[in-house]
């Protein structure tokens, strides 16, 4: 069913990515590009597969009150 599907895709995520002991992937631009070991364990391969995304997002938080951003900002090699 949909309700199913939905619950399993989550719960694929959270386990496999987000609270995921490794890799720790909590955020979009971690499951597709995943900087602290890049190239393994993407989730997607689309290099706009992030972007694509924000939409919906901001459809979200729109329907939040209260709520603040933090932003995480990845550091490669100097």
């Amino acid at each position: 069913t949909p309700e199913e599907a939905i619950i399993g895709g989550a719960k694929f995520i959270s386990e496999k990515y987000v609270n995921n002991p490794t890799y720790a992937q909590d955020t979009l631009y971690k499951m597709r590009w995943n900087p602290d070991i890049p190239g393994v364990h993407q989730y997607a391969t689309d290099i706009g597969w992030a972007y694509k995304q924000t939409a919906k997002i901001k459809e979200l938080y729109d329907l939040c009150t209260n709520y603040y951003l933090r932003f995480e900002v990845p550091k490669y090699g100097e």
